[in-house]
């Protein structure tokens, strides 16, 4: 399904080796089953971490899965994020804290964000090559014509389906959704497609670096590539019946 949403929540974690394949199972058969009931949200999709010995070093992570939760808009995602639905699902998620290994000195990072710019139509259960960025308020506005560029040039490389930058939103009482990161990138890739072949290219890997560029100028920064795992879609949604 192909959906395009302004508003993304944006969570990662690292699931010890040994119980990640019950995590994912109750990530996605019982966590984002409850959550896409909500009222606001579209559809989840949980992702694993890309482990491949082509994968390039600007693509490794110690973050072993990634899920996100789509809106169409800011009002819609707020009205989910204020809902008994996620509280009581929140709750529920505290009983696994136990199985995760610690990501960034958190048992998972979270980020709520709106779109900025849009290239092309995401499918839900694509690849997605995520990267975020801390950037102080005196870099802001030479990084957001940076990131500007940056879209248009990771949309122009083969085998891209889609292309969004997000800037973060802070005003929300939740505090697990505070991590560092308040500005994104996500491009989607066929699921179908070789992604590493994708990211691999030379005009990608002139790209990348130009994002590896921002490192040593920013507070905080990942670059991550992600499988789709398991897709969980509103009742009444497009393909939620």
């Amino acid at each position: 399904m192909t959906t395009i949403s302004e508003a993304l929540l944006f969570t990662r974690s690292a699931p010890k080796l040994a119980r990640a394949d019950d995590w994912d199972v109750w990530e996605v058969d019982k966590h984002m089953y409850d959550l896409v009931r909500g009222p606001g949200i579209t559809s989840s999709t949980m992702y694993r971490r890309v482990v491949n010995p082509r994968l390039p070093q600007a693509l490794s992570t110690a973050a072993r899965r990634a899920v996100t939760y789509r809106a169409p808009n800011l009002p819609e995602m707020r009205r989910w994020l204020e809902s008994a639905t996620l509280r009581e699902a929140v709750a529920d998620g505290r009983t696994w804290i136990d199985a995760y290994d610690p990501l960034e000195d958190q048992w998972f990072t979270g980020n709520v964000y709106q779109q900025i710019r849009n290239r092309g139509t995401p499918d839900v259960a694509s690849y997605i090559l995520a990267e975020r960025y801390e950037v102080a308020t005196a870099l802001a506005s030479e990084f957001e014509k940076w990131l500007d560029t940056y879209v248009d040039r990771i949309a122009a490389l083969a085998g891209i389906e889609a292309v969004q930058s997000f800037r973060v939103v802070r005003d929300i009482s939740n505090e697990l959704y505070l991590s560092p990161g308040n500005y994104a990138l996500v491009a989607t890739v066929p699921a179908g497609d070789d992604a590493i072949a994708r990211l691999t290219t030379g005009a990608a890997l002139a790209a990348l670096r130009s994002s590896q560029e921002w490192e040593l100028r920013l507070g905080y920064q990942t670059r991550e590539l992600f499988a789709p795992g398991g897709q969980m879609f509103a009742p009444g949604s497009a393909d939620g019946h």
